[in-house]
């Protein structure tokens, strides 16, 4: 929960989205607003433009709404998963939006219509709800628990790779058309939180 902003590829506007808070696209040149989306959203999880900026994508803790940039108007809204959406973006081309949630899955849709494409089986380890643990270690397992439950994605610049993961100390990364899992990234003692791509797609960065 909080604020997310998005700038469109030629600078020339940022889409900002927040809890109880509207959806607005801001001119940066002019720094006024130049659309109102939606008035007030309760839950927001991610914003994103395509890259041609012809579409903006909004998430909450279940849905996905996709609107157009130029008129405003609301084109889909799609119900994506039965729990909390932690992670939504655009493919490098627009043509699809992915989404990961609690529910340990990844889902690739087509964003004409709002169709599911594939699902990309992520990672849940939910084994050690309800352990007894003392006041010392509850934040340690707090943090962990929750990072457990978390599933998040991130694409590749060339769209033909994605890294699923935050759980057992692994990231998967998966081939995109095929959903099929390429390798496993392994070398963290804790779960892996934040991962990303180099410009160039030769190298990967993984944080834990």
């Amino acid at each position: 929960c909080g604020t997310y902003a998005k700038y469109t590829s030629n600078d020339q506007f940022v889409v900002i989205g927040s809890r109880n808070g509207p959806l607005v696209l801001w001119d940066l040149k002019s720094k006024k607003k130049s659309k109102t989306y939606i008035e007030e959203q309760k839950e927001v999880t991610s914003v994103d433009v395509t890259p041609n900026g012809e579409y903006i994508l909004l998430s909450d803790e279940k849905n996905v709404h996709l609107f157009n940039r130029n008129s405003g108007k609301k084109i889909k809204t799609v119900k994506a998963h039965e729990k909390e959406i932690n992670f939504a973006a655009f493919s490098p081309d627009g043509s699809s939006f992915i989404t990961a949630s609690d529910d340990g899955t990844a889902v690739l849709w087509k964003t004409q219509n709002g169709k599911k494409i594939r699902t990309f089986v992520g990672y849940v380890n939910l084994s050690n709800q309800g352990t007894d643990l003392d006041q010392e270690s509850y934040w340690d397992y707090y943090a962990k628990t929750y990072f457990d439950r978390k599933t998040n994605v991130k694409l590749s610049p060339d769209g033909k790779l994605l890294i699923i993961g935050k759980q057992d100390s692994i990231a998967k990364v998966m081939n995109f058309e095929t959903g099929r899992m390429e390798y496993e990234l392994k070398g963290h003692s804790a779960a892996v939180i934040s991962f990303d791509f180099s410009p160039d797609n030769k190298l990967i960065a993984t944080g834990s």
